[in-house]
């Protein structure tokens, strides 16, 4: 039996906001997915249920960043200031990324089971002690629900409009995550048919960017500098689209347990990876129509090395193609 377990507003402080390499900002999905994870792991201790899709839904995002009174400067991250070290002389700083979230989680409760209130209550107790206990994207959770939103485990809906508006009402006002592979797959497309050398890289830069250029330059030199040019933005994304990381792609062939040294958890299987890169969309929850499209579930090719990410089983193979 499949159950729908809706947990709104949780403030989070200090969650990592660098998610990869290339791309900061809202953490990255694998952070939420792995702690749901981490938390279907504590559940089944006592419940004989898995946790297993995760809808991502943002209240908001305050990443600690700052720059000078100037717009085209660049942004730095807001560095946490360590005790000077007993020669009197300031410490190394190692750069960190925070950001403060108030984010809502919808999650798939898979198990044999048909509980009665009371014992849909018990289970939204344990996941509250559980989930205050530990680390969501890197961050402390602070607090779970208001005063007029609390956890809730909700029967499936089963297509039925007004269960999935109930749903969607407690998360809501709210921007939804999803998958806009499709975007990127198109834009890399049109982009190496004038450029047959471009990437799939190339094409996520070029989609996530902004490019400003003047609109009219006259016959003068001098125009630019005595600012009688008006400056124009365009950008190539419909919609709010941003560079996402979805996972992984292993660079290398898996080392066994006890293998390699040096490292955290000799004990279990060693994969050298990168990461694998895509487009997401922020999308207000009343826009989605389709309720069964807004879950993150994991996804494994072990004979191409993916550990991915993904709302359909199709975009795997999508992405073996771009990357």
């Amino acid at each position: 039996m499949k159950y729908y377990l809706v947990i709104p507003h949780i403030k989070i402080q200090n969650a990592n906001c660098i998610s990869s390499p290339l791309t900061y900002g809202f953490p990255a999905i694998t952070a939420f997915t792995g702690a749901v994870h981490a938390l279907s792991r504590k559940l089944t201790e006592t419940f004989d249920v898995k946790l297993e899709g995760v809808a991502i839904a943002a209240h908001r995002c305050d990443v600690q960043r700052s720059r000078p009174n100037n717009y085209a400067s660049d942004w730095s991250f807001i560095q946490s200031r360590h005790p000077i070290k007993k020669d009197g002389n300031s410490p190394s700083i190692i750069e960190e990324g925070y950001a403060h979230l108030d984010v809502s989680l919808v999650i798939e409760v898979i198990g044999d089971m048909d509980w009665n209130p009371q014992e849909k209550q018990l289970f939204c107790d344990a996941v509250y002690l559980q989930l205050m206990q530990q680390r969501l994207a890197g961050g402390s959770v602070l607090s779970i629900g208001t005063a007029q939103r609390r956890i809730q485990l909700h029967n499936d809906p089963k297509g039925d409009n007004e269960a999935i508006k109930a749903i969607k009402i407690q998360i809501s006002p709210s921007f939804l995550l999803m998958d806009s592979q499709q975007a990127l797959i198109k834009h890399t497309k049109k982009l190496q048919a004038k450029h047959p050398d471009k990437t799939a890289l190339d094409a996520l830069i070029d989609l996530c960017s902004i490019h400003v250029h003047p609109e009219s330059v006259g016959d003068a030199r001098d125009d630019i500098s005595k600012g009688n040019v008006t400056w124009t933005m365009s950008s190539e994304k419909n919609g709010w689209l941003v560079p996402i990381p979805v996972g992984y792609k292993g660079i290398a062939p898996e080392f066994g347990a006890n293998q390699v040294a040096d490292i955290r958890a000799p004990q279990y299987p060693t994969h050298f990876v990168e990461t694998v890169y895509s487009v997401g969309e922020w999308r207000f929850t009343y826009k989605v129509n389709d309720f069964n499209t807004i879950f993150w579930r994991h996804h494994t090719d072990l004979d191409n090395q993916l550990f991915l990410v993904s709302q359909s089983s199709a975009n795997d193979e999508n992405l073996q193609t771009l990357f």
